[in-house]
C-alpha cells in the first residue's frame, strides 16, 4: 500500500505542471496560405491559457500583443499592409506558431441558402433530359473555366458544415485553397466568378469565405436585405444572394 501511495503521489506531482496549460492556438482561419485584409486594422483572435501573453507580428513590420481572458480567449487588431505578399504571420505565447504564404489582398464573406453552395462542377453538368439547350452554351463555358482556370491569388476559405442545436459554435474546421484545375470544381459558383471579377478589376489578391451548409445562421443576426457590409468582423464585407 505504500508503494502505491508514493507511487500516485509521484504520478500526480509529475501532472501538475501542465494541468491548465495549453498551446496557444488562433482561429483555424489564421492559418497557411490565407488572405487578410489589406490596409484595416483587422482582428485576429484565438485562445490561450488564462492570463496568457500573446504577440502577434507581421513580417511587414506590425506587431501588437494582448492578454487570454478570463476564459482564455484573446483578440488583437493587427494594422495591415498594402496589397501584395506573400508575407508571415507570428503568433507567440508560450509557443510560436508561424503562418506562411500569407497574401494582403479583398476578403469577402459569402452567404446565401443553396444557390451559394451550388458549386462549379454542378454548373457545369449537362444532363441531356433535363438540360434546356439555351443553357448549356454556359455549363460548357462554366467547364472549360473550372477545368483550366489557375490563380494563385484567388483563394476561398472552406468552411466545414457543422451545426449546434444548444449553444453557438465557437470554433470551426477549414482550410484556404487558391484556384487550380484540382480545387475549382468544389468552389461555390457565384463566390468564383465574382471572385474573378474583383481579381481583374482590382488587380489584389481576393478570397472569400462561403459556407459548407446551405444555410447560416445566428442568434440577434437576421437581416433583411444586405448587399453590403463592414469587413468581418467590423471590416468584412458581404454577398448575399
Amino acid at each position: 500500500m505504500k508503494r502505491k501511495s508514493i507511487a500516485f503521489i509521484f504520478g500526480v506531482a509529475v501532472l501538475v505542471p501542465f494541468v491548465g496549460r495549453s498551446d496557444v492556438r488562433p482561429s483555424a482561419l489564421f492559418s497557411d496560405n490565407m488572405v487578410i485584409q489589406r490596409e484595416t486594422l483587422a482582428p485576429v483572435w484565438g485562445v490561450a491559457d488564462v492570463g496568457e501573453t500573446i504577440t502577434v507580428t507581421g513580417s511587414w513590420g506590425e506587431t501588437v500583443a494582448t492578454t487570454a481572458d478570463g476564459s482564455g480567449k484573446w483578440m488583437v487588431k493587427l494594422k495591415t499592409p498594402l496589397a501584395g505578399g506573400p508575407h508571415a504571420l507570428t503568433i507567440k505565447g508560450k509557443n510560436t506558431i508561424e503562418i506562411r504564404n500569407v497574401l494582403s489582398g479583398e476578403v469577402w464573406f459569402c452567404s446565401g441558402q443553396s444557390n451559394m453552395a451550388f458549386e462549379l462542377k454542378k454548373l457545369a453538368k449537362i444532363n441531356n433530359f433535363r438540360t434546356e439547350k439555351r443553357y448549356r452554351a454556359a455549363a460548357d463555358y462554366v467547364k472549360k473555366e473550372m477545368e483550366t482556370a489557375r490563380d494563385g491569388m484567388l483563394r476561398r476559405f472552406t468552411v466545414q458544415g457543422n451545426t449546434s442545436l444548444q449553444e453557438p459554435l465557437e470554433t470551426l474546421d477549414g482550410q484556404w485553397v487558391a484556384s487550380s484545375p484540382h480545387s475549382n470544381p468544389d468552389f461555390s459558383g457565384t463566390a468564383y466568378f465574382f471572385g474573378r471579377e474583383l481579381r481583374e478589376a482590382l488587380n489584389v489578391p481576393v478570397a472569400w469565405s462561403a459556407p459548407g451548409a446551405p444555410r447560416v445562421s445566428s442568434p440577434g443576426f437576421r437581416p433583411k436585405r444586405i448587399s453590403r457590409m463592414r469587413r468581418w468582423p467590423h471590416t468584412m464585407k458581404a454577398v448575399w444572394r
